[in-house]
C-alpha cells in the first residue's frame, strides 16, 4: 500500500468517527427552554396599532390668549398624522386575552 491510499483510508475513518458523534448529540439540544418555547410558540402574538393623532402647525399654540388661538387657527390647518406602535405579547386566555409590557 502507498502512502495515498493509507491518508485516504485514515480521512475516512476520521469522517465515519467523528460525524457519527456529531449526530448523536443532536438529542442533547433539547433543553428545557427549548421545549418551553416549542410549547407556547404559537401563542406569542404581534401587536400593531395605529391611532390618529391630529396635529397643529401653530407657533402660537401656548400663547394662553383665546383671541391669538382662534385668529391663528385660520392660518395654520390641523394636520392629519398617523401615530403607529409596534409590540408583541403572550395569549394567557382562550377568549384572547394578550398579556404585554406597560409601554406595549
Amino acid at each position: 500500500m502507498n502512502y495515498f491510499q493509507v491518508f485516504i483510508r485514515v480521512q475516512i475513518l476520521i469522517i465515519f468517527l467523528f460525524g457519527s458523534v456529531s449526530w448523536a448529540e443532536e438529542g442533547n439540544r433539547r433543553t428545557p427552554i427549548v421545549k418551553a418555547v416549542e410549547k407556547i410558540g404559537a401563542s406569542v402574538v404581534n401587536i400593531n396599532t395605529e391611532e390618529a393623532a391630529p396635529a397643529v402647525r401653530n407657533p402660537f399654540r401656548d400663547s394662553r390668549n383665546p383671541f391669538f388661538d382662534q385668529f391663528f387657527k385660520e392660518f395654520f390647518p390641523r394636520l392629519n398624522n398617523n401615530r403607529r406602535s409596534l409590540g408583541s405579547g403572550v395569549i394567557i386566555h382562550p377568549e384572547g386575552y394578550i398579556l404585554t409590557n406597560e409601554h406595549v
